[in-house]
């Protein structure tokens, strides 16, 4: 038989897909194998990166304990076996000090938290200023930095929830109903979160004058996300908070809104900060080039990409929603503008030999992913082996890399047209 210590360094490449379908019921075999096996081999698996596993019952509970010990818990209280099991269990008990998150509803009363959470997740069906959740605020510890509500009606936030985790809380999201206008009165409140890293709303109303203001005061901000269908910020938040902001890093907006182009370039233009940018929404067409060299991500659909004037920071560029006969010269020195670029996603509308004169135009030596977007109905077989070989001939002068593909991924647009997506990569 093989050393223990050659069988963890074998068993180890495993231990970072615990999240594919299977794999909990392969380490449980793992563990049947021996009692040896059980108490010395697997728990070694995750030494280097613990999984934070996911608890809806009792019966997952025996998938995520090795000799005795409990692997980090997400816990989702929603029955009542559950509920009463967290009860039942001494609170120094190594389950209750391994439960990192939690998930709750409102009707839950949890008498007291793990001293190790780190992330709560409360649904809050009615009035919050009459909801359980008041009582279980009282009893946040310093260990929590991620707190989720998920808001069923008119929501605000109260003078507990702030007084409570204003000093230790770097992320909090806020989700409403898509199908409903569920209002967000106070969020001038939220600048007195003083370490909030991260913040997304999703589906709330609220003025959007006082949002904006709060943001500009928010000094430790890194990471912002607002969804709304019909309310639109793209517009001010640019001109008055990323021409400004000084630590603002990663910005995600959904709107159905139309949005002003020429703004967004302008401000990002004056910006020296942002990383990243994704906005889901329709734009007009920029006629305003972009100046901006330290944003990395830039996406933003329905929109014909923006020109950049000068050297880009650019890692991903994703243009598979832009007419190719709308801007013919899109391809034109193309790295010579955006050098660093690792990935580009764009459109194939038909199949022709113009992708040849394409990826060769692109001449691009970091390129290390071409996404392809294409009509289901018009891909067959001899296309898919047509497209690889012009890929390759076209990137043969400037790679000695090993090529493969990652074959079809079906998708539909909003639309409801199914599209192909075809990824692929060089690897050195």
């Amino acid at each position: 038989m093989l050393p223990r210590y050659v069988i963890i360094q074998i068993l180890k490449y495993f231990g970072g897909y615990y999240e594919l379908r299977g794999f909990w019921k392969f380490i449980y075999t793992l563990n049947l194998v021996s009692k040896e096996w059980n108490d010395n081999i697997v728990p070694h698996l995750f030494l280097s990166k613990q999984p934070t596993c996911i608890v809806n019952n009792i019966s997952d509970l025996k998938k995520y304990q090795f000799n005795g010990k409990f692997l980090q818990l997400s816990l989702n209280i929603n029955n009542a076996k559950l509920e009463r099991f967290y009860h039942d269990s001494p609170m120094d008990s190594t389950f209750h000090q391994n439960i990192t998150s939690m998930k709750l509803d409102d009707h839950c009363f949890i008498k007291q938290l793990p001293s190790q959470l780190k992330h709560l997740q409360v649904n809050i069906e009615g009035d919050i200023l009459k909801s359980p959740f008041n009582s279980i605020v009282t009893r946040l510890n310093q260990s929590l930095t991620s707190l989720q509500l998920v808001i069923g009606i008119e929501f605000q936030l109260t003078s507990l929830i702030v007084s409570n985790c204003q000093y230790n809380l770097t992320q909090l999201i806020l989700l409403g109903r898509p199908t409903m206008l569920i209002p967000f009165k106070n969020p001038n409140m939220l600048n007195e979160f003083t370490k909030l890293q991260t913040l997304q709303i999703e589906h709330l109303y609220c003025e959007v004058p006082s949002l904006i203001y709060t943001l500009k005061t928010m000094k430790s901000l890194k990471n912002f996300e607002y969804f709304h269908n019909y309310i639109c910020i793209a517009t001010q938040l640019f001109q008055d908070v990323i021409t400004t902001h000084q630590s603002l890093e990663k910005v995600k907006l959904k709107t159905t809104t139309l949005l002003e182009m020429d703004i967004i370039i302008s401000s990002l233009n004056s910006n020296t900060v942002l990383k990243e940018l994704r906005i889901q929404g329709t734009a007009i067409v920029p006629q305003i080039c972009c100046t901006n060299s330290v944003i990395e991500i830039f996406q933003i659909n329905n929109c014909q990409f923006p020109l950049w004037s000068v050297p880009s920071s650019l890692r991903e560029i994703d243009m598979h929603h832009i007419n190719g006969i709308q801007q013919p010269n899109l391809f034109e020195g193309f790295y010579t503008i955006h050098p660093q670029c690792e990935q580009i996603s764009i459109s194939i509308e038909h199949i022709t030999s113009s992708l040849i004169a394409k990826t060769k135009s692109l001449n691009m030596k970091s390129l290390k992913s071409i996404v392809l977007y294409m009509s289901t109905n018009e891909l067959h077989t001899k296309d898919y082996q047509w497209i690889s070989n012009s890929l390759l001939t076209g990137f043969q002068n400037y790679h000695k890399l090993l090529f493969y593909p990652r074959i079809f991924d079906s998708i539909q647009d909003k639309h409801g047209l199914e599209y192909t997506v075809i990824d692929i990569r060089f690897e050195c």
